[in-house]
C-alpha cells in the first residue's frame, strides 16, 4: 500500500523483544515488500521500542527518522499501542499525516475511527484465527477439506482397492497433516502407487502424509472400512 503510493523510505517500528513471533513475521513482510519492489533494506529504519517504555521509545526513535537529513516519508507501525503513541509523537512534531508521512498500522482498533486525517490499518480475522488455534487445539479435520473426496481421489490411483483408517488433522495454521491405510495388490507395484497416492492427497494441499501399503486387507486385525475426522 504505502510503496503503491510512492513511499520509498519506509521507516519500520517494531516491539523490543523483537523474537517475538508476532513481531518476527511482521518484519519479514516488511522486507519480502521490499524485495518484491526491488527496494533496499536499511536497517537504520528499523528501530524496535522497548515494549515496557513505549512513549519514550517512540519520542527517541520517531524524530530522527521523520526530522533527520534524509527522513523517511513513511511509517509501517507493528502495534496498535505502538501507533498510537506514534501519531502522539508526530502530533508534537507537526508533522502533516499523509502529506508529510504516511502511517501504515498493524493492528485495526475502533480508536482509529476517531482519527482524523484516517490512517490505513492491517485488520487481523480475529474469529479465523481463533477457529484455527481451536483446530490445532483438538487436531480437527480442516473445514477445507472434504473426507469422502479425498478418499475417493486416493482410490481413483489404479491398483488402489481400498482405503482405511483415514485421519486428516491440523498441525498448524496452513500445515495439515494426514495418515491412512491403502491396500494395493503387490503386483500393482507399491512405489508407483505410493508417489501417485502422495501427489493425490497433495492435490488438497495435504503435504504431510503417512500411507502405509497392504497387499491385501487385513480384516483380520483391523475393524471395517472406516474415514474418521477428528471433532
Amino acid at each position: 500500500h504505502l510503496i503503491a503510493n510512492g513511499a520509498r523510505r519506509i521507516g519500520l517500528l517494531t516491539i523490543s523483544p523483537s523474537h517475538l513471533t508476532s513481531m518476527t513475521e511482521r518484519t519479514r513482510g516488511y522486507r519480502a515488500a521490499l524485495d518484491n519492489h526491488k527496494l533496499s533494506f536499511d536497517a537504520n529504519l528499523v528501530r524496535e521500542i522497548p515494549y515496557d517504555n513505549i512513549r519514550d521509545g517512540v519520542r527517541k526513535h520517531v524524530p530522527e527518522l521523520v526530522a533527520g537529513p534524509n527522513p523517511v516519508d513513511a511509517l509501517f507501525v507493528l502495534n496498535n499501542n505502538l501507533t498510537m503513541a506514534t501519531l502522539e509523537c508526530l502530533a508534537e512534531l507537526k508533522k502533516a499525516i499523509p502529506a508529510e508521512v504516511a502511517v501504515v498500522s498493524f493492528d485495526d482498533i475502533e480508536m482509529f475511527k476517531f482519527i482524523h486525517p484516517g490512517i490505513t490499518a492491517v485488520a487481523q480475522p480475529i474469529e479465523e484465527m481463533g477457529r484455527v488455534a481451536v483446530d490445532v487445539l483438538l487436531e480437527a479435520t480442516p473445514a477445507h477439506i472434504e473426507l469422502e473426496s479425498l478418499r475417493r481421489a486416493m482410490l481413483a490411483v489404479p491398483g488402489v482397492t481400498e482405503v482405511h483408517d483415514l485421519h486428516v488433522w491440523s498441525l498448524t495454521s496452513g500445515v495439515v497433516a494426514m495418515s491412512a491405510h491403502a491396500v494395493a495388490p503387490a503386483e500393482s507395484g507399491h512405489q508407483r502407487v505410493l508417489e501417485e497416492l502422495h501427489a493425490a492427497v497433495g492435490r488438497f494441499g495435504i503435504h504431510h502424509a503417512t500411507i502405509q501399503l497392504e497387499g491385501a486387507p487385513l480384516d483380520a486385525c483391523c475393524p471395517p472400512t472406516q474415514t474418521l475426522a477428528h471433532a
